[in-house]
This record gives C-alpha cells, structure tokens and sequence, in this order.
C-alpha cells in the first residue's frame, strides 16, 4: 500500500469514528453490508480495502469543493466524479488493478447510497503470468539472506527474520497480505508436522522452512521480552528502554523480497517479488496434483488459476535430490528442501 494512501489500519479507524452526518466520511454501516451481502460476502482484508478506497475517493471529494457537489447526490455527478478521480489516480503512477479496485469499491458504496453502479468501465489488464525461480536462484536467494550481517543484535534480528519471511513465502506459498496477517498462534513448530495456518488452508513445512521460522521465532519472544503482541512477524525494536514493535506490514514484507533478490542478482538484478515466491511453491503444488479444484485449495484460491495451471505444466520443476515427499501427512505437499 502507498503509504501516501494511508494504512489500512488508519482507515478502519477512521471509519469506525465516522460521524454519520458528514457525507464525506464512509458510513460505518457500509462495511457491515459488505459483510452480510447475499450474492457475494467479503473477507475482511476485502472489506478493510473497500472501506479504504472509498474514503479516499470521498476525502479527494471534499478536497474537490463545488467542481463535484452532484457526487453523492445524481447519477451524472457521480460517474463524472468518478472518472476524474480514476483519472487522478492514473496521473499518480497507480496501476490498471488499483483503477479496478477502487471502481469495484466506490460501485459497492453508491450501491449501498441507493445511486446505483456507475458506468465507468473499468481498465483492461493484460495479464502477465509469474515466472518462477529455478533450483539456482532459489539457491542464490536463500544464502543471500543466510548471509546477511549480523554483528549487533538488531542486525542478528533482522537477518533472522528476513530469512523466514522468505522461507514462508517460497515453502508455503503465502501472499504477502497473508503473511503479514500471520498470527503466532497461526505457527506450529512441532517437528516433521510443522505447519502455518493460512486463510482456508494449512501449509506443512519442509525441515529446511521450519527450522528458519523456529530460529525467527526465538529471536522474537526474546524480543518481546513481557510483551504480547499477536503478531508472527514483526518491525521495529523493544531495547528495554522504548518499544517501537509493530506488525510487519505488506510493504515491507515486498521490500525485504526485492531487496534480497536484488542482492543476490535475480532477474538480471532487477530483483523479485513476492509473487514470484509464490509461483515457485505453485509449480511444485501443480506438478504435484492433478486436480485444478485441488491445486486452487492448497494455493487458497476461490477458483482454479486455469492460465497458471497451464503455464506452469509446460514447464514442470526440475527435482532436487534433495527435494523428498512427506507420506505421512494429512494435507501432503512437496518438501521444497534442498
């Protein structure tokens, strides 16, 4: 997320302490609708966004003064508003996703004004599918961050938990959203049955990703020392004298990607991100399963990637020999151990 834009967090608050008489401020009772929509309910990462996106269309609104005082109030206002601030958007460098996520969230919120879908098309996305890392460059990235300094405490740290960011992104599979969800409680390090709980799905983990997370996961409760902060992985410090620890955020679990792939020269140093990570555990999980039904609930997808799927049977992984097949599990999954 910008963090010009605001944190999600930022605006659910915001949202909660709405006052309902300012047309301006998002109607609280908007994101309970989402919630409770019959055709089809959003999870709350989907809710939080909406809510997001539709107060910063209607704070560039307020912004926006008489050019736009039909907004909320006439069809022709609304769409005109609308397509000015997509515009906005586009002149700021946002993508054609954020454009279609934004329409899809303000459509939602005049639905619920009672105006009606606006009749702004949305931007047409020219999907480029993730290539995935070889057996090389997963090498390369994984010593990249084993490697990084750590002489001092923090630097310690930061190595420890880097190195498990990229563990469970590349082993389980995890969106950076999801990973940065993790709870501690959503982590089981109990031996060959190590597992991550994800929305829909729990992840086993190869001996290679659980002992990353095992080492992160005492640098942290050594780190909190006292303190209870549900959070797997966090950012800042707690020295004993202040406390800054906060949850790892989104945007600096794909910082810590790029920057570990630009390091070790991936992609002709342009580096990677997270989505790459996950590519590569897609690849294992469909050379592994035959069903797409099955392939889109270990990747916790709504519905089979079809266009992944078949990218990524034309060019199946090549075997580790270290790589081995856990038999013994409920859920089995390729041991991505190398």
């Amino acid at each position: 997320m910008d963090s010009a834009e605001g944190t999600p967090a930022d605006q659910a608050a915001a949202t909660a302490d709405a006052d309902p008489a300012d047309p301006y401020v998002v109607d609280p009772v908007f994101v309970l609708r989402l919630a409770a929509r019959r055709d089809r309910p959003l999870v709350p990462r989907t809710r939080v966004e909406y809510a997001r996106r539709v107060a910063l269309f209607l704070s560039w609104l307020r912004d926006a003064g008489p050019d736009h005082r039909h907004a909320l109030i006439t069809p022709e206002g609304r769409d005109e508003a609308v397509r000015v601030y997509l515009q906005h958007l586009k002149s700021l460098g946002r993508t054609p996703s954020t454009w279609n996520v934004t329409l899809a969230a303000v459509n939602a919120y005049f639905q619920f004004l009672g105006l009606g879908g606006t009749a702004v098309a949305p931007a047409e996305i020219r999907r480029v599918l993730t290539s995935p890392l070889g057996i090389t460059e997963q090498s390369q990235l994984i010593a990249t961050a084993q490697e990084r300094a750590a002489h001092t405490r923090l630097f310690r740290i930061r190595r420890a938990r880097n190195l498990a960011v990229v563990m469970v992104l590349l082993y389980g599979g995890l969106r950076e959203s999801e990973a940065e969800a993790l709870d501690a409680d959503h982590v089981v390090l109990d031996g060959p049955r190590s597992f991550v709980l994800a929305p829909g799905r729990r992840v086993y983990l190869p001996r290679r990703a659980r002992t990353a997370l095992a080492e992160w996961d005492a640098e942290r409760r050594e780190l909190l020392g006292d303190l209870r902060i549900k959070a797997f992985f966090l950012a800042g410090d707690n020295d004993g004298t202040d406390c800054d620890l906060r949850r790892l955020s989104q945007r600096q679990i794909e910082d810590v990607v790029r920057d570990l792939g630009r390091e070790a020269g991936l992609r002709n140093g342009d580096g990677i991100g997270p989505g790459v990570l996950r590519a590569t555990h897609a690849q294992h999980v469909v050379a592994d399963e035959s069903d797409p039904a099955q392939v889109a609930r270990r990747l916790g997808q709504v519905k089979p990637d079809l266009p992944q799927i078949h990218a990524l049977r034309a060019a199946p992984p090549i075997q580790h020999p270290g790589r081995a097949r856990p038999a013994d599990r409920e859920d089995t999954q390729l041991a991505l151990d190398f």
